[in-house]
């Protein structure tokens, strides 16, 4: 795996703010986390709130979920960089193909249902 973060980057933990949009929003639900330390990437997820017959199944949800974070992942790059957005994308989703067909590492971690 690339090196995430070069040392002295990123000093103490910092969780991210609840979207402003979501601040009084009762049925906003957190489904995933993801921390990078110690060398790796940590993930912590929520699944299990897509209910069969009420639109997507679980894995088409978390489909768009992934692909709307990876748009976002892309327009941050792009706008702190500025490297062309399709440019960014084209990046993410190339090294996110290469990862999922030839990194086989041992995964562990959790997940709430």
């Amino acid at each position: 795996m690339a090196q995430l973060f070069s040392l002295g980057v990123i000093h103490t933990m910092r969780p991210l703010s609840i979207p402003p949009a979501l601040k009084d929003a009762e049925d906003a639900v957190e489904v995933a986390r993801v921390w990078v330390g110690k060398g790796d990437l940590h993930v912590m997820l929520s699944v299990g709130g897509y209910e069969a017959g009420e639109g997507p199944g679980e894995s088409t949800a978390w489909g768009d979920i992934m692909a709307d974070t990876v748009r976002h992942v892309a327009r941050a790059i792009s706008k702190s960089t500025g490297t062309y957005e399709h440019v960014c994308l084209r990046e993410i989703v190339d090294r996110m193909m290469d990862s999922l067909k030839n990194d086989p590492r041992f995964m562990e971690g959790d997940f709430h249902l």
